[in-house]
């Protein structure tokens, strides 16, 4: 190889390279993607920063993360409802809250100066009519003073309340009237139309038929509940006798609510029946006075029909009215030689 060989080979290898340094901004806090792409893994980094220019800012994974506490909303959610469900309840009961500091002013105490009843000079818890020092206290009204006006046919007694009612038939207070074997003989819801107002003594009547006029001789408050108020009970009475050679079988079954008569199913049967006997003819009447207003049944000398009487039975007189009592109908039917059970 010769000199001008050697030499060109040296120029090739190595040629001085005159970089001129590009000029960088001073103080730059803005970093590209690149950028930040291309810096050396470990390197440290500066975050980028937004500007004005919208620019947005790239998450790094360092910054913190800000957790809202929904424990603390749904608890100041169910102390609020707390709140408004105490109010409602306040308000709803205000003259009870009344009653209680009215009372606690008064005694020192919290205890309530009324009882749900309270009783004066009863006999055998009941109270006597004509005696006016006999009374019964129930839902802060008292009672007293019972006595019979003949010329009237009416039952007049006094009560007086300690609270003011502006629907008194929603307490479920009845008035009953007694005989002397203290069996039931009338009742009637007590009810003032007008309401009632507060300690102020009035004089009610009640128009009673005049067999209860003649038997009662004691009275009784008394309070029902929902559950009595809905109660029901049976009565079966029944007739069995020989008449005209013919067996007669009659029932009827008497259904009713709070020891009122609701309704009646009667079933009157003849055994070896003759349509020419008096007892068919009279059950044959029976059906064709029935049938024209309710349904009714009658063959083979086999009557049956029903009485509801809490439905439109079209001008139809019952046996018993809507309301007669159990006793009522036991006393009645005794008289005619049914027995009932």
């Amino acid at each position: 190889m010769n000199n001008n060989e050697n030499q060109q080979q040296v120029n090739n290898t190595v040629q001085p390279t005159n970089v001129v340094p590009q000029s960088q901004p001073v103080n730059s806090t803005i970093q590209t993607q690149s950028q930040v792409a291309n810096t050396p893994s470990g390197m440290p980094t500066t975050p980028p920063v937004e500007v004005n220019n919208n620019v947005t800012e790239v998450p790094t994974g360092n910054e913190e993360i800000t957790v809202v506490n929904t424990e603390k909303k749904r608890t100041s959610s169910i102390v609020m409802i707390i709140l408004v469900a105490i109010l409602i309840a306040f308000v709803f009961n205000i003259d009870k809250v009344i009653e209680y500091y009215d009372n606690y002013m008064s005694t020192g105490s919290l205890t309530s100066k009324n009882t749900n009843e309270t009783t004066n000079n009863l006999v055998n818890g009941y109270i006597l009519i004509g005696d006016s020092t006999s009374s019964i206290e129930i839902d802060k009204i008292k009672f007293y003073n019972f006595k019979k006006k003949e010329d009237e046919s009416s039952i007049i007694f006094n009560y007086e309340s300690s609270s003011k009612y502006d629907n008194p038939s929603t307490l479920n207070i009845y008035i009953e009237f007694y005989n002397s074997e203290k069996e039931i003989i009338n009742k009637e819801l007590f009810n003032v139309a007008s309401g009632i107002e507060k300690d102020v003594v009035r004089t009610m009547s009640l128009n009673v038929p005049s067999e209860v006029l003649q038997n009662a001789q004691y009275a009784l408050v008394k309070k029902y509940t929902n559950s009595e108020m809905n109660s029901t009970q049976t009565l079966t009475c029944k007739y069995n006798a020989n008449e005209d050679e013919q067996v007669l079988n009659y029932n009827i079954v008497y259904s009713f609510k709070n020891n009122e008569l609701v309704s009646y199913i009667v079933n009157k049967q003849i055994l070896n029946y003759s349509e020419d006997s008096s007892s068919y003819k009279r059950l044959n009447l029976e059906y064709n006075m029935v049938s024209q207003k309710i349904n009714a049944a009658f063959e083979a000398g086999n009557l049956n029909y029903t009485v509801n009487l809490e439905e439109n039975i079209n001008d139809f007189t019952p046996l018993y009215e809507k309301g007669t009592l159990i006793t009522i109908i036991k006393n009645k039917e005794k008289l005619k030689e049914w027995v009932c059970e």
